[in-house]
């Protein structure tokens, strides 16, 4: 197969991937209207007196980084949601090419099977917006093919592995753990083939490229108040169930009959032998496998770190794999199933974000009526956590592109974000918890409700956010601005008596 027709798919394919992201103003990403309202503050960069005093800008060498470096970068040139549609884009783009590159590197021959890799782009962990993650995975696949690739250029191998270790760790730390797991994998197969003794020099080799990222978050990374530290494991039987996360996406019965399809067919043509692994890839994703199975669901300040894995485990399977022994007509008739399996997944995906547009843009336009650098108070119902085909939960902090306005519910995390609330504004924060506000609002418990109405009054405005109906508030100082049946935006007109 010729690079030439491997490149014209990837690029049609490429264009169809990134159709929804030109067909919307604001992904509906559980996160992404969050991190974007973060890119606003980073590219005001203080100019704005409202903006400065509810935030300040507290950058560190700590991961997660990757997004806050090229969003604000591209918003002086274009308009900040295309901005970081485009990092959106990037992300999808560096999967697919990572899954490509690795198969090339391995195999070294190009092929049109790597391109299944699109298959696998839109999925669940991109639907919770963990867009710096995914970059960094396309990243991680991209400096494990220049370590298979370079393997006989011992110096250009370290300075190309060492520039995608720094890159993937600035994306996501798991990202770069995955880096180091892979390329330990590879090196462990290679070990069947030498010496004990000959193991310090490839061990050295292999260490000496990933040692500055590790530096450099031993040296930088402090936990931080609501980085939700600690250490947790969940229900070991959900392993299984979240490899269904690569493929889960609006359509429950059509994602689970595509999924059930193509894990059918990898298995039947692992079998027949029509599919094989490369030994090298095989033991990498064998390791990878053995630490998805032990990775607990809350690490460092993360949660759901092991809800991250399927993709990489999926992608990996694909640019390790490798037809062999098929005609031309059973190549095609794959290639076509495949294709148009991708096909009706993308329109399914291209009609969820243009309903979601069409519900997303009347409540944008209202923030745009909200006055300069106003209070948005939020209050979350106990369903409003959530990825799905309308996430709505983040969707307020986007008054902070609008209006300069201060939000609480902004990520402002020691530990992950470059952005901190100034002291009046934390004590605010701490006072403004959604749920908690949620609670004395819509419940019954006439303590709780005293303390949300004193709240309020530090506020000029208030969503109420769940992705079941939301009740009605009956309150004097409450005006509504703009109404569905799961989110409410109301103007607050002075002090909220009880």
């Amino acid at each position: 197969m010729s690079a030439r027709k491997v490149a014209a798919g990837f690029v049609l394919l490429l264009l169809l991937a990134l159709a929804p992201l030109a067909s919307v103003r604001v992904p509906p990403l559980l996160d992404y209207p969050n991190h974007l309202a973060r890119m606003h503050i980073l590219l005001d960069g203080g100019a704005s007196a409202d903006l400065a005093r509810a935030y300040e800008i507290r950058w560190s060498l700590l991961p997660n980084l990757a997004m806050d470096a090229v969003v604000p970068m591209l918003g002086r040139v274009l308009p900040l949601d295309v901005a970081g549609r485009l990092f959106v884009g990037l992300a999808l783009a560096l999967m697919a090419a990572g899954v490509v590159l690795v198969h090339r590197a391995a195999s070294r021959a190009w092929s049109l099977w790597p391109l299944a890799g699109f298959l696998l782009l839109y999925n669940r962990i991109l639907l919770w917006g963990f867009v710096n993650y995914l970059a960094g995975l396309g990243v991680a696949l991209i400096g494990l093919a220049a370590w298979l690739w370079l393997a006989d250029r011992p110096i250009r191998r370290f300075w190309a592995v060492a520039a995608a270790a720094l890159i993937a760790y600035f994306c996501h730390l798991v990202a770069f753990g995955l880096l180091g797991l892979m390329i330990g994998g590879v090196e462990l197969e290679a070990l069947r083939a030498r010496r004990w003794r000959g193991f310090v020099r490839p061990f050295g080799a292999m260490l000496l490229p990933l040692l500055p990222p590790v530096l450099l978050w031993l040296a930088a990374w402090r936990p931080g108040p609501g980085d939700g530290g600690g250490l947790a494991w969940a229900n070991p039987l959900r392993k299984f169930d979240l490899l269904f996360s690569v493929f889960d996406d609006y359509s429950r019965p059509f994602d689970i009959a595509g999924f059930a399809l193509l894990v059918l067919a990898l298995g039947w043509g692992f079998r027949r032998h029509h599919l094989v692994l490369d030994r090298r890839l095989g033991t990498a994703l064998a390791v990878l496998g053995g630490v998805y199975l032990v990775m607990p669901a809350r690490l460092l300040g993360g949660s759901g770190v092991d809800h991250r894995l399927p993709v990489m485990l999926f992608l990996l399977l694909v640019a390790a794999s490798r037809p062999v022994g098929w005609s031309r007509r059973a190549g095609g008739a794959v290639g076509a199933a495949l294709l148009l399996l991708f096909v009706a997944r993308m329109g399914m995906v291209e009609q969820a974000w243009i309903r979601a547009d069409r519900v997303y843009r009347p409540i944008l336009a209202a923030f745009d009526r909200l006055p300069r650098g106003t209070r948005l108070a939020v209050a979350s119902g106990p369903g409003a956590v959530g990825a799905g085909d309308l996430p709505l939960l983040h969707l307020p902090t986007y008054a902070i592109i609008s209006a300069d306005a201060f939000v609480p519910t902004e990520f402002t995390y020691a530990g992950q974000q470059p952005l901190a609330l100034t002291p009046a504004f934390d004590a605010l924060a701490a006072q403004s918890e959604p749920d908690a506000l949620w609670d004395g609002l819509t419940g019954t418990d006439q303590d709780k409700r005293t303390r949300s109405l004193a709240v309020l009054g530090h506020y000029g405005a208030l969503v109420l956010v769940d992705r079941r109906p939301v009740p009605a508030l009956a309150l004097a100082c409450l005006t509504p601005l703009y109404e569905l049946p799961q989110f409410q935006l109301y103007a607050i007109d002075g002090a909220c008596g009880p």
